[in-house]
């Protein structure tokens, strides 16, 4: 897989510090991985430049992201693509997401809300598919959701001490797939299960 995008492109589209929270802001690193509270995390450019490389993004392509968290990664993938749709089951980190996106002028980004994590399936079809958190196997309702030709990459868990960050192509009705490297993501059903507790105290770095 070659990357199109390294980390120096990928900083440069987008002012990361907007979507990091105000403790975080004078960190001697900007470069790092910033802990949000409840599991969440502010991506690192490294981290997004490995997600948005292999893509081969087009600016016709549309992309749904399961996972918006601080919405940097979101903000990055609108500058390559026409259209994206983010998905997440935090409605206090949407929120903050699309306060940024507007202070942007981002306008095509829709964000969803996902109600106690319950159905993370859309009935539009998309060019690419981006799941920001760690999955067992790929539903196969996700991949009905990707047009002929799609790609979609998620971190796939394949025991309990490893992940791998995996590009799936839709090709002819089928799918192949390809290992981009080791990774370790936060899992969709921690995700769920923290959304469901609504724990106040974990989104204090918000405030």
């Amino acid at each position: 897989m070659k990357n199109t995008h390294d980390t120096n492109h990928i900083s440069s589209l987008v002012d990361r510090k907007l979507f990091i929270p105000s403790y975080a802001k004078y960190l001697p690193s900007s470069h790092d991985a910033i802990n949000m509270g409840n599991g969440r995390w502010v991506q690192s450019p490294l981290t997004v430049s490995k997600i948005v490389g292999g893509l081969a993004l087009k600016k016709s392509d549309t992309v749904l992201e399961l996972g918006c968290s601080s919405g940097y990664q979101a903000a990055v993938l609108s500058q390559l693509c026409q259209k994206v749709v983010t998905l997440d089951c935090d409605e206090a980190l949407l929120k903050k997401a699309n306060k940024v996106f507007d202070d942007l002028k981002i306008n095509h980004i829709q964000t969803k809300y996902v109600h106690k994590g319950k159905n993370w399936q859309l009935k539009e079809k998309f060019n690419v598919i981006v799941v920001s958190m760690a999955i067992e196997i790929v539903p196969d309702e996700w991949f009905e959701q990707l047009l002929e030709g799609g790609r979609l990459i998620a971190p796939i868990i394949k025991t309990e001490e490893y992940q791998a960050l995996t590009l799936l192509h839709k090709r002819n009705g089928s799918i192949e797939e390809e290992t981009v490297e080791l990774c370790s993501f936060i899992s969709m059903q921690d995700i769920i299960e923290r959304c469901k507790a609504k724990s106040k105290y974990d989104l204090r770095f918000w405030l």
